[in-house]
């Protein structure tokens, strides 16, 4: 999965007056889980305060294949301001025995 500034700005509720800017991406698979994090710059043209943000995507790529998506917002001193992660499930327990 592709991370884009729009799913940032939908996931973290960021409005149009801050700006922002990939810095880096990387992706792997370790385990048999693909992994990858995004880091975005935020900036805004009204206060020209920096932020940036940490945005991770994780999958599993055998059975029950969970997957796990977040973001965190580090303030321009480096500490976590806010924070959200969400994991996947499945709508009903039919595959149980």
């Amino acid at each position: 999965m592709k991370i884009c500034a729009d799913q940032l700005r939908k996931w973290a509720d960021i409005s149009c007056e801050w700006r922002l800017q990939v810095l880096n991406t990387h992706a792997e698979v370790i385990n048999g889980t693909r992994h990858q994090v995004t880091w975005f710059t935020a900036i805004s043209d009204r206060t020209n305060e920096c932020r940036r943000y940490r945005v991770w995507f994780n999958e599993e790529l055998s059975p029950p294949y969970r997957k796990q998506h977040g973001w965190e917002q580090f303030d321009s001193a480096g500490d976590v301001c806010d924070r959200e992660i969400r994991y996947s499930r499945r709508s009903s327990n039919d595959y149980l025995h």
